[in-house]
Parts: structure tokens; C-alpha cells; sequence
């Protein structure tokens, strides 16, 4: 048994019972192992989640590089294209996701620990298209703010990730609207000079 096939049971598991497991005692009872052979794998289940989490991001990015378009991709598209592949990913098992964030459907007011990776998995994604997006040209080099560009757009992630959750609409497509609209605002904003405006702005009043 490999960390992936825990991973795997989990997912089985809450599916399933319609519930995430209590603990690690009861997963490791469904899996037929101690609960000291749990701990040789994963140390706690909410570890467990920040893997599970992790993977649907590389398992969404090994993806794009597989496309051979992706690298002709503007940064905008490589971002689109980010969010809807990740979509993708997520509805494979949609209820098991949203059980996951069931309890954490508060997100851009309180990241879950559990998202710690993710966090910094995307950040260096959203980093490597941000270094291109300003040689390109489709962003402006501003210092001391774009390098919270990154940051801004975990949060761009979250709402996101929160969107689709409470998303009804046939084929979810409003998220796919929600998306786009997202992504455009946020490189417009970047290649705008309103940012450089609010942060002189700022400069004044603290002065």
C-alpha cells in the first residue's frame, strides 16, 4: 500500500458513507490496518487532505504541459486554462469535494491549514506566469506591489474554489463565467494604471 492508495480509499470512503472519516482509528479500521500502520503514511487526516488538495493541483498542471498549445498560451490563457482544467479535476468527484469543504465553505475569510500546500503549489504557478506576463509586456512592473500579485490571486483561487461550490447552474457553467470574468479583471487591473493610482494615494495619506 502506497500513500496513493490511501488517498484513493479516502476518497471511496467519503463517497461512500457521505461523510469524511471521525479519525484516523475508524479509516484505518475501514482500511484493514492499525491505526500505527495509518501513522506510517500520514501523521493526522487533515496532513492527508493537504496531499489530497496538493494532487489536484500537479494532477491539473501535468495536464497543461501534456498540451502542446499550452506553451504558445499568453499568461491570461495559461491562467484560464489553469482554472477550468482544475474545474475539470474537481468535478470528477464533485460531492467528494464539497463534502471536503463542507466545513470550510468560509474560505476567503479563513484558509484551512489543510490548504497550505495548495497555497504554495499555485503561488509558484501563478509566479512563473506572473515573470512572463511582465517580459510580455501584459503587466506592469510595479515595486513592492507585484510581488504580492502572486498572493492576490491565491485569493483569486479561493473565490473560485468557493464559486463552484455553491454553483447550481446546469454544467456549472457559471462558474465558467465567473471565472473568465475573474481572470480579465485581474490582469486588466495589473496592466492598469488604477493600481498605481490607489497606491499613490495611499503613499499621501500615510504621509
Amino acid at each position: 500500500m502506497e500513500n496513493s492508495d490511501i488517498i484513493k480509499k479516502y476518497i471511496v470512503y467519503t463517497l461512500d458513507k457521505g461523510e469524511k472519516p471521525a479519525n484516523e482509528y475508524i479509516f484505518a479500521k475501514y482500511l484493514k490496518i492499525s491505526e500505527a500502520k495509518f501513522y506510517t503514511f500520514y501523521p493526522s487526516l487533515s496532513v492527508l487532505e493537504q496531499d489530497l488538495w496538493q494532487n489536484t493541483i500537479t494532477t491539473t498542471l501535468a495536464r497543461l504541459h501534456a498540451d502542446s498549445n499550452y506553451t504558445n498560451y499568453s499568461s491570461r490563457e495559461k491562467l484560464l486554462s489553469f482554472y477550468y482544467t482544475y474545474i475539470e479535476e474537481l468535478n470528477e468527484h464533485r460531492s467528494f469535494y464539497k463534502e471536503l469543504l463542507r466545513a470550510d465553505v468560509n474560505l476567503l475569510k479563513n484558509i484551512p491549514s489543510h490548504f497550505k500546500k495548495t497555497k504554495t503549489h499555485y503561488v509558484a504557478f501563478a509566479n512563473e506566469i506572473l515573470t512572463k506576463a511582465k517580459s510580455t509586456g501584459e503587466i506592469k512592473t510595479r515595486t513592492f506591489i507585484d510581488s504580492k500579485y502572486a498572493d492576490l490571486l491565491f485569493v483569486q483561487f479561493l473565490f473560485v474554489l468557493r464559486y463552484w461550490y455553491k454553483d447550481d447552474s446546469i454544467g456549472f457553467e457559471q462558474t465558467d463565467a465567473a471565472i473568465e470574468k475573474a481572470v480579465n479583471l485581474s490582469f486588466d487591473l495589473m496592466n492598469s494604471n488604477v493600481i498605481d493610482s490607489v497606491f499613490d494615494f495611499a503613499k499621501f495619506m500615510i504621509r
